[in-house]
């Protein structure tokens, strides 16, 4: 067999191989997102149901949180298609970010003086954050928890390294808002798409907070 045939052969076999990891990396991704939207949308009715039992009802303006579970519900109008009534769960690990967005343990609760943090994949797992670039200054972020929702509005983005921290503690607040006594809400994601080199961080500040009627007028 000459040289030629072989390099042709060579060439076609690593095409051939180079598609079928594109294929297979294919259904991979859909496959967590199909798994990640049955996970979200079961976290998101144990939630609500939770509200509305008779007894023992939560305090409409009392959040509590425990490791691993739900309190409050996200959406961003911009956002709509992948962040609608989004389930937040305390804590930042694989199975919390697989079920909704994660919530900084050591960060404040919504509505709370303080950095009120939340963490979403960009891509894969429900990717609830895939459309991250198209939020803008002036953006409303709707946190919904039982019986009260707080409306931030984005204020600023920066891009940092993932030793950065600060991004989701009390030092982001005095930064955003010129006082540590403030209230503000921190999105945060990796970037670029299908890396993990980076972190975006979007700021909003509490703008409001009204009852689940006055939103609905």
């Amino acid at each position: 067999m000459s040289i030629t045939r072989r390099l042709t052969i060579a060439g076609w076999s690593l095409i051939v191989c180079a598609l079928v990891i594109l294929v297979g990396a294919s259904g991979w991704l859909r496959w967590t997102n199909v798994v990640a939207e049955r996970r979200v949308d079961d976290e998101r009715q144990n939630l609500i149901s939770t509200w509305t039992a008779p007894s023992p009802a939560p305090s409409p303006t009392t959040v509590t949180v425990t490791e691993g579970e739900s309190f409050a519900l996200l959406s961003i109008p911009r956002l709509r298609e992948k962040v609608w009534e989004m389930p937040i769960l305390h804590g930042v690990g694989d199975d919390e970010l697989r079920s909704g967005v994660g919530h900084y343990p050591t960060s404040a609760l919504p509505g709370s003086s303080g950095n009120f943090a939340l963490a979403g994949h960009r891509t894969a797992h429900g990717e609830p954050f895939s459309a991250f670039d198209m939020l803008q200054v002036g953006d409303e972020i709707i946190i919904r928890t039982p019986g009260v929702i707080h409306v931030y509005t984005l204020v600023r983005d920066l891009i940092v390294d993932p030793t950065e921290v600060w991004v989701v503690t009390e030092d982001a607040t005095s930064r955003v808002v010129g006082s540590a006594t403030g209230s503000i809400i921190t999105l945060v994601t990796c970037t670029p798409k299908w890396s993990t080199r980076h972190r975006w961080v979007w700021w909003g500040v509490l703008s409001r907070t009204v009852e689940p009627e006055m939103m609905r007028s």
